[in-house]
């Protein structure tokens, strides 16, 4: 039982599926839509997409051993590949004027793939937990509630990661520290520069 239920949490919990819901989430909720205008779309076809279809190419080519990328070498070319996407996303969205408020949250997962791939050279850091704490932090201004739900979920997919045997405790403690450090940068610049 608790296997299957964790299998079901780390699918959830999934950087890609909650980018995803985060994506639906922005553009949905927002009360000023020009703010984000296109941002889901933009994040799909620049930074989702190109990466699934990058692990997937490389579990097929037998680079990687599984779509989860558990190997921590391996998760090095992942890292860069990551941070080329979303560094590309951020020249369009300034190119295209985009207002500082879009452009922080791409900040924020351009400084959480730089520093877990940093991080990485030593110790394997969870992304689905890390990003899983990111993404409460990033839906703050935007719904309490949800960044509530969305934190306390962090710590039940947290677990999940854990229990299936992906991470050891110490690597799932990395993400959570990388998660909230990575989100209350977020959270002061959003406060300082755009409020």
């Amino acid at each position: 039982m608790n296997v299957k239920l964790a299998k079901f949490i780390s699918t959830l919990g999934n950087p890609i599926i909650l980018g995803l819901l985060f994506g639906a989430f922005v553009q949905y909720s927002n009360t000023e839509p020009d703010a984000y205008k296109h941002l889901p779309l933009l994040f799909a076809v620049l930074v989702l997409i190109p990466i699934s279809a990058f692990v997937g190419l490389n579990v097929h080519r037998k680079r990687y051993t599984n779509l989860d990328v558990s190997d921590q070498k391996q998760r090095n070319s992942l890292y860069v590949f990551a941070i080329f996407c979303f560094v590309l996303m951020a020249s369009f969205m300034v190119i295209k004027g985009y207002p500082l408020k879009a452009l922080l949250l791409i900040f924020a997962f351009c400084i959480q793939l730089i520093l877990s791939f940093l991080i990485n050279q030593s110790v394997k850091v969870s992304m689905h937990t890390s990003f899983n704490f990111l993404f409460a932090y990033l839906c703050f201004p935007l719904n309490l509630w949800v960044a509530v739900g969305v934190f306390l979920f962090g710590f039940i997919n947290l677990w999940s990661r854990v229990v299936l045997g992906r991470h050891k405790v110490i690597e799932v403690q990395y993400g959570f520290i990388l998660g909230n450090f990575v989100g209350v940068i977020y959270l002061v610049l959003f406060h300082y520069f755009v409020r």
